[in-house]
């Protein structure tokens, strides 16, 4: 049993636990756009062995997707209690535990650790604030699997902006797949943002808006949850002025690190358009902050690879080949998963976390000094306070 062999590693100290070789871990992420978890079983040593062995996914029902919408109202102070975000942190454990039952079943063999971000439900790096709300405890109890989460608050008491924390992960994969040099990682979830791999450098920072506007639009007229393939985004019309007015926001001089909250922003300069019209220049928003954000790399990407919902939509896709200088593919030209990506780094910062590694750096995060992420539940307290 793995507790067993990690008490035993325990008891030899430090060294003994970063010297284990491997462990199975389980990942769960729930993004910003509260379409879904995705879970993902990854082999790893935290390093440079990535073995991914299987993903899930759940799609949020609309009575799930209203109680994340409801405690996201109450975090950013429009609900009278915290009635909503203990229930969202309720259902996010139990989702995650049937998720991992899922995983466990496919492969044939449960799971070292799981590493739970939760959802996130407020960001606000200027006042030092960050909530992932998901009760880690209810989850190692289902499970029987210690659970490392609250990855971000590490990074943020030491001066950091708490994202983007997948960077590291991004670098161990294209490593890997021997990427050349200066390419970079496109994630379009709610927000966009970017990892680059330099020769030399990894940077990380948000470009602006990803599919969080399109989408919030999207519910309003087309009543679904995203524009399909970007078809109402091709049909209409970009306004380029409110591009260019969208862009004067001090946020996109800002030198990174820096990251943005997924309701930093809302719809209402489109307010007036045709919806067409309003999808087509939303669509061109999330295609301008990229190339915009290319003036704070050291020199432009050979490659961008990207990933998360926005790889799904033609319409951006095209709009960043035409305006992007470089080749843009989808991750999966090079055997990587689009959906699982996320959940898989946070298997992988599981794992770390149990090594005494740092997942968070001065140029992804803004930290002061390179932070290990993350807080234990379960019999990892042992391991914790040998390794800290």
């Amino acid at each position: 049993m793995f507790t067993q062999r990690l008490q035993h590693a325990a008891v030899g100290g430090q060294e003994d636990v970063k010297n284990m070789t491997t462990f199975r871990a389980i990942g769960l992420m729930s993004g910003t756009s509260l379409d879904g978890m995705d879970a993902a079983f990854v082999e790893t040593d935290g390093q440079n062995v990535i073995n991914v062995l299987a993903h899930a996914h759940h799609e949020f029902s609309s009575a799930e997707h209203m109680v994340h919408q409801q405690a996201v109202d109450e975090a950013r102070g429009f609900g009278k209690n915290n009635a909503s975000i203990k229930k969202c942190a309720r259902l996010q454990s139990t989702l995650a535990a049937s998720l991992v039952g899922k995983l466990t079943k496919e492969v044939g063999f449960s799971a070292d650790v799981i590493g739970f971000h939760g959802q996130t439900l407020l960001h606000e790096p200027d006042k030092a604030q960050t909530l992932q709300v998901g009760d880690a405890d209810l989850l190692c109890q289902l499970t029987g699997i210690p659970v490392i989460h609250q990855f971000r608050l590490a990074d943020v008491k030491n001066g950091g902006q708490g994202a983007p924390l997948v960077p590291i992960y991004h670098q161990a994969l294209l490593q890997n797949k021997n990427a050349k040099p200066s390419c970079m990682i496109l994630n379009i979830g709610g927000v966009g943002n970017i990892t680059y791999l330099g020769r030399r450098e990894l940077i990380a920072f948000d470009t602006g808006p990803g599919n969080g506007l399109m989408n919030d639009l999207a519910a309003v007229v087309l009543g679904a949850a995203f524009d399909q393939n970007g078809q109402l985004a091709a049909s209409g019309r970009v306004h380029e002025d409110l591009v260019t007015a969208f862009l004067d926001h001090p946020y996109f001089d800002q030198l990174p690190p820096k990251s943005l909250d997924r309701h930093d922003f809302d719809i209402g300069f489109v307010r007036g358009l045709s919806s067409a019209d309003a999808m087509a220049t939303l669509c061109a928003i999330t295609a301008r902050c990229v190339v915009d954000g290319l003036r704070f790399l050291p020199e432009p990407p050979h490659t961008c690879f990207v990933a998360g919902g926005g790889r799904f939509n033609k319409t951006l896709m095209g709009m960043l080949q035409q305006q992007l200088p470089f080749q843009v593919c989808p991750i999966e030209d090079v055997q990587l998963s689009s959906q699982g990506l996320e959940s898989e780094a946070f298997a992988y910062l599981a794992v770390r976390f149990l090594k005494g590694l740092p997942s968070s750096f001065p140029s992804t995060t803004g930290c002061k000094e390179p932070t290990v992420a993350g807080t234990s539940v379960g019999a990892l307290n042992l391991v914790q306070r040998v390794i800290t």
